[in-house]
């Protein structure tokens, strides 16, 4: 056997995803450039057409939706891609080197098919939902907020979130693999579902109707055809007056994970006198299914792009090769990128629903880091072999670029 203590990989956002995306779309880039092919072209006529699905891939993996060309075309637009022969050629005039890189993605979401929530309204006029995913700065309180807001009808103030109290969480399997909106979104929703159906009963009986004239919206139940109405939380208070209690749990149990995908081009230039990157312009096109919060999911693939940059251009764990002890312990010594180092984001959506859940989500907190670091790599690869240079591996740091740069006596 092999005894090792330098790690070859570790839990990471968007783990062994984006590394075998990588090498995907770094395959194909180089494919374009050995057939004299374009980029986007090898692309376009190898991409599944809505024909096509669903399709199973060769390792297994089952894709049921996706627009994967209307993607690609939303992102080109969005970069500006015919005009990319003018930006190479102003970016020469100010002795700068140019690359622009595309990679799109599909990534596999969902992990442990499973998840558990439980609604409880009281009739003091708070909601409480006990979700078995965990919120470590995601938004997912909030998430869950508008999910049940919108589908009881009241307030988000007024709907209390609990994460990872064993004492109130029955189980759970917890926020992993981008699972959180489908998997606990979806249980939240069902458990909403059947307090609604708990709820009627109760109104029809305080109504003095038959359940199937009871209807429900806003927050109200209606005696159908009528003025004659009861709150949500009117109907609770009744059922704690005979020592029971407005609560209702569900387990959404999933099929196969799901897929969410995009497309990513990035643009940067170089500096030839020592290798420095700047990246000049960045877009996303996303396929996250329906988005429940569009700043929350545009948070999070803002931090994913900036991840995948740092892997592709940055991040190093270097070991001593006496000892292996790892040098870079501490921030002083490993790199990671700053606000300083990252362009703005260009960042849309193409909400294609999954059909196999109540929110019709699709992953989106890993999605972003997955296709990043082979749309940087494309870009630097791009720059480099139009300066007659040859490519060079992830982390692709200053002095890589200038090394290679010198060996093809360019600076």
């Amino acid at each position: 056997g092999i005894v090792t203590n330098t790690t070859p990989m570790a839990a990471y956002r968007g783990i062994g995803r984006l590394e075998a995306n990588y090498i995907l779309e770094r395959l194909i880039d180089q494919a374009a450039h050995e057939l004299g092919l374009d980029a986007v072209e090898i692309r376009r006529m190898n991409l599944l057409r809505a024909e096509d699905l669903p399709w199973q891939t060769p390792g297994g993996a089952l894709i049921t939706s996706g627009e994967f060309l209307d993607n690609l075309d939303t992102a080109l637009a969005a970069a500006g891609w015919g005009d990319i022969n003018k930006r190479r050629n102003q970016a020469m005039d100010h002795g700068r080197l140019y690359g622009v890189g595309l990679a799109m993605y599909a990534e596999n979401d969902g992990s442990t098919p499973t998840e558990f929530a439980e609604v409880a309204v009281s009739g003091d006029g708070r909601i409480t939902a006990m979700v078995g995913t965990q919120d470590f700065g995601m938004g997912h309180s909030t998430m869950y907020s508008q999910i049940l807001s919108e589908k009881l009808g009241v307030n988000m103030e007024e709907i209390d979130v609990v994460f990872g109290d064993t004492d109130k969480v029955k189980r759970g399997a917890g926020s992993h693999g981008s699972r959180s909106a489908r998997m606990g979104g979806t249980a939240a929703v069902m458990s909403a579902d059947k307090v609604i159906l708990q709820a009627r009963v109760e109104a029809a009986e305080i109504l003095e109707t038959a359940v199937a004239d009871i209807e429900f919206a806003d927050g109200h139940f209606t005696v159908a055809g009528t003025d004659r109405t009861v709150t949500l939380y009117q109907v609770a208070a009744s059922i704690e007056s005979s020592g029971k209690h407005l609560a209702e749990e569900a387990d959404f149990n999933a099929g196969p994970e799901v897929i969410s995908n995009g497309v990513h081009i990035c643009e940067l230039t170089i500096e030839p006198s020592d290798g420095t990157i700047h990246l000049e312009d960045y877009c996303v096109v996303a396929d996250v299914g329906t988005i429940v919060n569009p700043i929350i999911v545009h948070g999070q693939l803002h931090g994913g792009v900036t991840q995948g940059i740092g892997q592709a251009l940055l991040e190093d764990v270097a070991y001593d090769p006496e000892n292996g002890q790892t040098l870079t312990g501490s921030f002083l010594d490993y790199c990671l990128p700053r606000a300083d180092d990252l362009p703005n984001f260009n960042i849309s959506f193409n909400e294609v629903a999954e059909t196999d859940n109540l929110i019709g989500a699709k992953g989106a907190g890993e999605s972003a880091t997955s296709g990043a670091p082979a749309a940087v790599m494309n870009a630097v690869a791009d720059a480099l072999r139009h300066a007659g240079a040859e490519p060079v591996d992830m982390p692709a740091t200053s002095e890589k670029i200038w090394r290679t740069l010198r060996e093809a006596g360019v600076g």
